[in-house]
């Protein structure tokens, strides 16, 4: 985005994940978005976080509950999907609950906008984007008409050994 700073919220029902495939203990070890063009330069503070929730809408920020999925800088690197390697330990979906997941920057300078190709949907995302703020800790924003169309990578974990080399299978949420 243009703003130094952001926080968006997008939540997806346990109906929408099991119908795109999406299964018990399900290690999400990418995070993709469908980039329609590439501004820069790099966001700094980057965090997407991932819980699982009851809540059927967003009326407001939620403030805890979160497992970080990846920190650091992301650079959109061009347009079409565009994947986020998440790191590990990787957040398992239990395959029943909603998954609410967040992404959110800091930076110090300004960026060029980066969109994201989205869909209608009432009460499903929530965000806010300014200055000189601290992106993840934002408390001012609204709900979102749309929501970013998401895919997830996702890997189903039969066992507690190290998954970080185990072929993923894909799902799309569009």
């Amino acid at each position: 985005t243009y703003w130094m700073d952001g926080r968006t919220q997008m939540l997806f029902t346990a109906a929408e994940l099991t119908a795109a495939g999406a299964g018990p203990n399900s290690a999400i070890t990418k995070l993709g978005f469908n980039v329609s063009s590439v501004g820069g330069p790099a966001m700094n503070g980057f965090n997407v976080r991932y819980q699982h929730t009851s809540l059927t809408s967003l009326t407001s920020w939620v403030e805890t509950g979160w497992t970080t999925g990846f920190t650091g800088t992301y650079t959109v690197p061009a347009t079409g999907w565009q994947y986020i390697d998440m790191t590990t330990p990787y957040f398992i979906y239990n395959g029943t609950s909603n998954l609410l997941v967040e992404v959110c920057y800091d930076n110090s300078s300004y960026t060029s906008y980066s969109p994201v190709y989205a869909t209608s949907v009432s009460g499903m995302c929530r965000g806010y984007y300014t200055d000189n703020s601290s992106g993840c800790t934002m408390t001012s924003g609204s709900n979102l008409s749309y929501r970013p169309n998401t895919c997830f990578t996702m890997t189903v974990v039969n066992s507690t050994n190290n998954i970080s080399n185990i072929i993923p299978k894909e799902y799309s949420l569009n």
